[in-house]
């Protein structure tokens, strides 16, 4: 029997967290892996916003993230990170996280195209109520053209020593080749199948 994509939990349950620098594929992947194990997504962003950019509490936004994780009985999985905010909320109960750490050239490029689209009102926003304009977009400190820039440094080295520590974590670094064999392989094992293997 090949290994499995995830380790998920003694029970057969998964609950996964998807990190990675913006513009990497979250949202995208969270979608692809709940589609495909038939889990709920939690997206991070849509918790931390409220209507016009404005924040929730940080104590609020953790009582509605474990609000939504203790939901989730049969698992989840967790577009996002907000590690300080969160105190390890998400990572502390997670059986696997999936770092996504694409070339910076390729995060640049969905970047660039995510926020126009979202600017003209092409795609949906980050969270409801929360409209892009071009100034924000390119003109900002607090862009996420400008965030991508300046953090992308930093959070490769906190995410590249959870890899080096900690077991649970997989780092999906290519131009998608190596994830996309990756979800093609991911199927959700039976409880019964976990147990015996």
């Amino acid at each position: 029997m090949p290994s499995p994509a995830l380790k998920g939990d003694e029970a057969g349950v998964f609950r996964i967290q998807v990190i990675g620098n913006s513009g990497s594929g979250k949202s995208r992947t969270a979608s692809q892996i709940s589609e495909k194990l038939q889990i709920p997504v939690i997206c991070l962003d849509k918790l931390w916003y409220k209507p016009g950019w404005i924040e929730h509490h940080v104590t609020e936004f953790r009582n509605l993230v474990r609000e939504k994780m203790d939901e989730c009985l049969e698992g989840w999985v967790v577009d996002g990170v907000y590690s300080r905010k969160l105190e390890g909320l998400v990572e502390q109960q997670a059986t696997d996280i999936i770092w996504l750490d694409p070339p910076f050239l390729l995060i640049l490029g969905r970047l660039l195209k995510r926020s126009i689209l979202r600017v003209v009102g092409v795609d949906p926003p980050c969270s409801p109520g929360c409209h892009e304009s071009f100034s924000h977009v390119f003109f900002s400190r607090e862009s996420v053209i400008w965030l991508a820039l300046t953090q992308r440094e930093r959070k490769d080295r906190i995410f590249s020593k959870m890899l080096e520590k900690d077991d649970r974590v997989q780092r999906f670094g290519g131009w998608r080749k190596d994830l996309g064999d990756w979800l093609q392989r991911l199927t959700l094992v039976s409880r019964v199948e976990r147990r015996l293997g």
